[in-house]
Order: structure tokens, then C-alpha cells, then sequence
């Protein structure tokens, strides 16, 4: 899926909101890439998921080590297909929609919401 636009963002999140689904790996476009095993691959790591009304996120790239959000401490954990995150690390949806905007709009890792490392 390609989101370039909020109402893109309320489509993904219905989308990994569902039970079925898991996280979902998220790449910037506007960001560098580099060689990898299988050719070029991004300078960054974005995994978001969404459990029982709560968004988590994990990300990666060169300036920040893997790092989960500080969320609520009432969120439960959340095992993904791309990431764990620990109980504490989710963030009320619309954090979590808010965060996932302005890493569309930046390209950074969001600053908004508050995070382990």
C-alpha cells in the first residue's frame, strides 16, 4: 500500500486495525538508501501495528537505535510479525496517527511522541 496523504493514513490504519492483520513494515521514499545483501535497501526500519484500540511503533535508521514508543502503561503487549513491543509501549490511536502523519511529512523519526531510546 502507498500512503501519501492523511486520508491514506485512516485507510492503513482500518486496514492493521483489523484482527487478522499484524504490523506493517513502513518505508519512506524520500530517504537515503544503501547496499544491502539483495541490492539497495532503506536507511531506516518503521514497523506499526495496532492491538485492541492502541498503536505501537518501532523504528530504526542511522541516527536512532531500535526503539519502541514510552506509551501507556495500561497498553497490553503486542507480539508482530516485525517487531515486539512490550506492555507500556502502545499510544492512544490518535497519537499513533499523528505520529505515522508526520513521518510522512518529515521523513524523521516522529517527535511527537516519546520513545525508549
Amino acid at each position: 500500500m502507498v500512503v501519501t496523504n492523511s486520508v491514506d493514513v485512516d485507510r492503513f490504519i482500518t486496514i492493521i486495525s483489523e484482527r487478522e492483520a499484524s504490523d506493517a513494515l513502513i518505508y519512506h521514499r524520500q530517504r537515503a538508501k544503501h547496499d544491502g545483501p539483495v541490492g539497495l535497501v532503506p536507511d531506516h526500519d518503521m514497523s506499526a501495528g495496532v492491538k485492541d484500540g492502541w498503536g505501537y511503533i518501532s523504528y530504526v535508521d542511522p541516527d536512532h537505535e531500535l526503539s519502541t514508543l514510552a506509551g501507556d502503561p495500561q497498553s497490553p503487549e503486542y507480539h508482530g510479525e516485525n517487531c515486539y513491543h512490550p506492555a507500556g509501549s502502545g499510544v492512544r490511536i490518535e497519537s499513533f496517527r499523528s505520529a505515522i502523519v508526520e513521518f510522512l511529512d518529515t521523513a524523521r523519526r516522529p517527535r511527537h511522541v516519546n520513545w525508549l531510546q
